[in-house]
């Protein structure tokens, strides 16, 4: 296949200052009705048109749940519409903090009300019901426009962060950066294994003569809950784009979504589909990981352009501006549940591959002050949703407090890794206890088993506490 390399930036412009921004404050549960274990996913979504200043939320008491993890992502948008003096610019602004919450005890609970300051004035959200069985529910199979529904007319629509991204540099008179490519312009494939295959879908043009699509490839179309998958989407037209709007990201409920690319300048390269030539760019790839069984769907990117026609006696620029309003084919998911056959005790829902390991920093330790202990798990998969396992500590043992980071990069590969801080009361030999992680491996389809070394160590006589 030849490709060729043809670099176009597109940049994204939007007004200095807002006036009367409209605020909407939203609490949201994936399900209502869980069993004592499971997990349940809750987004507190703060929407504005315009830029506005957000404190952190005050998350009520969980009632019958614990939280285990917590993460915040911000959405911006722009979209030119009619004003006073003619055609503007204005922007939509999206913050997202999500809360991983796990059921700790049966009955009926309410999630009281979120409460959250923005631009100086309190808000609260309404309470939500929920129900917990003592027993794990199994999820319904939703109708996916049931799961997802209509929001193309939201004016707060779900945007990547590739907007603002552009928003910065313009604001700040910087160069955009072209993506690293190949020769000729050809984006260079990185090391995550499952680009290194076909997809096992990829849409194609309705038909060989359309001006302008949105092509979406996913690797996979069938996995378990908790597998990755990676989808990718591409603007794909046969003419000269004039301008382009995004006015719908894919919402992607029911998955944890990681960013392996989003792209800072739109660049085309030649492909040719159905024996046709189009000029092809990418416009983003995530790491999507199912957040529970059952089929589900990746929705729609939609984008409104205007695209310049190549004119046959003209020539290429001269030839009559079109606009099209597109949208990617929504994209079936099945999703199996994790098997209970050879589950093993110290499986808490990492699904990929692993390892741990575990280490002492920091000189001998010395009783009654503290040390450092760092346990580490890594691999391909979603290490972000790993939990502390229960640890056996050794008599005399004491844990002051416990840290944690994790990170997901762009090869699927990603870490969590815990810094728990101990304090041993007494002096002498001990030895800190291997650490075992259970995890679902896909490719198997089985359980998996690892552990860290014991570390032995010799506390130095210190101080009396």
């Amino acid at each position: 296949m030849t490709k060729i390399g043809n670099l176009i930036v597109l940049l994204f412009i939007f007004a200095a200052s807002v006036v009367n921004a409209q605020i909407v404050v939203q609490a949201e549960l994936l399900t209502d009705k869980i069993g004592v274990g499971q997990f349940v996913n809750l987004e507190l979504r703060i929407s504005s048109q315009g830029e506005v200043k957000i404190e952190e939320p005050v998350p009520p008491a969980f009632e019958g749940l614990q939280v285990r993890n917590t993460n915040q992502s911000t959405q911006v948008s722009t979209r030119m519409q009619s004003g006073a003096n003619g055609m503007e610019y204005s922007t939509q602004k999206t913050t997202t903090f999500s809360y991983r919450l796990q059921a700790v005890a049966a009955g009926k609970k309410l999630i009281k009300p979120f409460i959250v300051v923005v631009d100086g004035k309190e808000y609260k959200t309404e309470s939500i019901p929920i129900t917990i069985s003592a027993k794990p529910v199994q999820q319904p199979h939703s109708d996916p426009t049931e799961i997802f529904g209509n929001n193309e007319d939201d004016p707060f629509g779900q945007m990547d962060r590739l907007e603002e991204e552009m928003f910065k540099q313009l604001m700040h008179g910087r160069n955009l950066p072209a993506r690293q490519g190949g020769p000729q312009g050809v984006p260079q494939e990185d090391e995550n294994p499952a680009l290194q295959k076909e997809p096992a879908y990829r849409s194609t043009p309705s038909n060989n003569n359309e001006a302008f699509f949105i092509q979406v490839e996913v690797d996979k179309t069938e996995v378990y809950e908790g597998e990755q998958i990676v989808v990718s989407w591409y603007l794909v037209t046969r003419g000269q784009l004039e301008s382009l709007d995004r006015t719908k990201f894919p919402d992607l409920k029911g998955f944890w979504k990681e960013i392996i690319e989003e792209v800072p300048a739109i660049q085309f390269y030649q492909e040719v589909i159905n024996g046709v030539p189009f000029k092809k760019a990418m416009l983003a790839r995530h790491a999507l990981f199912p957040l529970k069984s059952g089929d589900t769907v990746i929705d729609e990117f939609k984008i409104k352009s205007k695209v310049r026609l190549p004119n046959q006696n003209f020539g290429f620029n001269l030839g009559k501006v079109y606009e099209y309003t597109k949208s990617s084919q929504r994209v079936k998911i099945k999703v199996k549940p994790l098997p209970p056959e050879g589950r093993p005790a110290s499986f808490s829902g990492a699904v990929g591959k692993f390892k741990v390991s575990s280490q002492i920093e920091g000189s001998q330790p010395v009783a009654n002050q503290p040390m450092k202990f760092k346990l580490k798990f890594e691999g391909f998969g979603n290490a972000k949703g790993i939990e502390l396992p229960g640890i056996q500590w050794p008599e005399g043992i004491e844990v002051f407090e416990v840290r944690n980071e994790a990170k997901f990069f762009k090869n699927g590969q990603s870490y969590k890794e815990f810094e728990i801080i101990l304090i041993p009361r007494k002096d002498g030999k001990m030895v800190l206890p291997a650490i075992e992680m259970g995890y679902f491996n896909p490719e198997t389809g089985k359980y998996d088993v690892q552990r860290s070394m014991e570390i032995p160590i010799e506390v130095l006589p210190g101080d009396k506490a």
